[in-house]
Protein backbone atom coordinates (compact mmCIF):
# COMPACT_ATOMS: atom_id res chain seq x y z
CA UNK A 1 0.00 0.00 0.00
CA UNK A 2 1.51 3.36 -0.95
CA UNK A 3 2.20 5.91 1.76
CA UNK A 4 -0.44 8.55 2.39
CA UNK A 5 2.37 11.04 2.93
CA UNK A 6 3.89 12.03 -0.39
CA UNK A 7 7.10 13.55 0.98
CA UNK A 8 8.54 12.91 4.41
CA UNK A 9 10.39 15.69 6.22
CA UNK A 10 14.17 15.47 6.27
CA UNK A 11 15.42 13.65 9.38
CA UNK A 12 17.58 15.53 11.84
CA UNK A 13 19.75 14.31 14.67
CA UNK A 14 18.18 15.20 17.98
CA UNK A 15 20.07 15.50 21.26
CA UNK A 16 17.77 14.87 24.17
CA UNK A 17 17.85 16.89 27.36
CA UNK A 18 18.48 15.49 30.83
CA UNK A 19 14.81 16.10 31.67
CA UNK A 20 13.72 14.11 28.60
CA UNK A 21 16.10 11.29 29.48
CA UNK A 22 14.67 11.12 33.01
CA UNK A 23 11.15 10.98 31.59
CA UNK A 24 12.08 8.07 29.33
CA UNK A 25 13.87 6.36 32.24
CA UNK A 26 10.70 6.67 34.33
CA UNK A 27 8.82 4.62 31.75
CA UNK A 28 11.70 2.14 31.43
CA UNK A 29 11.76 1.59 35.19
CA UNK A 30 8.13 0.42 35.10
CA UNK A 31 9.12 -2.62 33.05
CA UNK A 32 9.89 -5.79 35.02
CA UNK A 33 12.14 -7.02 32.17
CA UNK A 34 15.67 -6.03 33.12
CA UNK A 35 17.56 -8.00 30.48
CA UNK A 36 15.64 -7.10 27.37
CA UNK A 37 16.11 -4.47 24.71
CA UNK A 38 13.63 -1.69 25.30
CA UNK A 39 12.57 1.13 23.01
CA UNK A 40 10.59 4.14 24.17
CA UNK A 41 9.31 6.41 21.40
CA UNK A 42 8.36 10.02 21.92
CA UNK A 43 7.22 12.65 19.48
CA UNK A 44 8.51 16.14 20.21
CA UNK A 45 5.81 18.75 19.61
CA UNK A 46 5.66 22.47 20.30
CA UNK A 47 3.74 21.64 23.47
CA UNK A 48 6.28 19.08 24.72
CA UNK A 49 6.85 15.33 24.44
CA UNK A 50 4.12 12.91 23.44
CA UNK A 51 4.63 9.25 24.38
CA UNK A 52 4.02 7.09 21.31
CA UNK A 53 5.13 3.61 22.25
CA UNK A 54 6.95 1.53 24.83
CA UNK A 55 8.29 -1.69 23.41
CA UNK A 56 10.01 -4.47 25.32
CA UNK A 57 11.55 -6.65 22.69
CA UNK A 58 13.98 -9.45 22.12
CA UNK A 59 13.52 -11.50 25.27
CA UNK A 60 15.54 -14.20 23.53
CA UNK A 61 17.74 -12.08 21.30
CA UNK A 62 19.46 -14.43 18.85
CA UNK A 63 22.57 -12.68 17.62
CA UNK A 64 23.80 -15.83 15.90
CA UNK A 65 21.04 -15.55 13.32
CA UNK A 66 22.29 -12.21 11.96
CA UNK A 67 25.41 -11.44 9.95
CA UNK A 68 28.76 -10.99 11.66
CA UNK A 69 28.73 -7.28 10.72
CA UNK A 70 25.28 -6.64 12.23
CA UNK A 71 26.10 -8.71 15.32
CA UNK A 72 29.34 -6.87 16.08
CA UNK A 73 27.75 -3.50 15.34
CA UNK A 74 24.86 -4.28 17.71
CA UNK A 75 27.22 -5.37 20.48
CA UNK A 76 29.51 -2.36 19.99
CA UNK A 77 26.60 0.10 19.98
CA UNK A 78 24.94 -1.56 22.97
CA UNK A 79 28.17 -1.46 24.98
CA UNK A 80 28.66 2.20 24.06
CA UNK A 81 25.12 2.97 25.24
CA UNK A 82 25.59 1.12 28.54
CA UNK A 83 28.95 2.80 29.24
CA UNK A 84 27.50 6.23 28.45
CA UNK A 85 24.56 5.54 30.77
CA UNK A 86 26.81 4.51 33.66
CA UNK A 87 29.16 7.42 33.06
CA UNK A 88 26.16 9.79 33.28
CA UNK A 89 24.67 7.87 36.20
CA UNK A 90 27.89 8.04 38.23
CA UNK A 91 28.36 11.72 37.42
CA UNK A 92 24.80 12.47 38.61
CA UNK A 93 25.21 10.33 41.72
CA UNK A 94 28.25 12.31 42.88
CA UNK A 95 26.54 15.70 42.48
Amino acid sequence: MPSKVSVYPISTIYSYTKKEQLLAQTFADVSPNYNDVQRIDFLKTKQGLLLLEIEDSSPYLDLESVSYYKRTKFIRDYKRMVYAYYKNFNKDATN
